[in-house]
């Protein structure tokens, strides 16, 4: 069975089981496009996507897939 896990839950979890600060998303909306990009600080690291998305739930856990990997 495929584990229902989001990438942002997963890393949820990671930082509460290594007693780390929880993450901060920092979410930027360019206009008039009405895209979005992401950066997210983890542990006084910033990770950040390379592209802009439709979709600011895609944009959030696709940096966190970044800071994952």
């Amino acid at each position: 069975m495929a584990s229902r896990e989001t990438p942002k839950s997963i890393l949820h979890t990671w930082t509460i089981h290594n007693n780390l600060p929880k993450p901060i998303y920092i979410t930027e909306t360019k206009l008039p496009e009405r895209v979005y990009k992401s950066t997210l600080k983890v542990n006084n690291i910033f990770y950040e996507t390379p592209y802009w998305e439709v979709n600011k739930q895609l944009t959030e856990q696709a940096v966190a897939m970044v800071c994952i990997e």
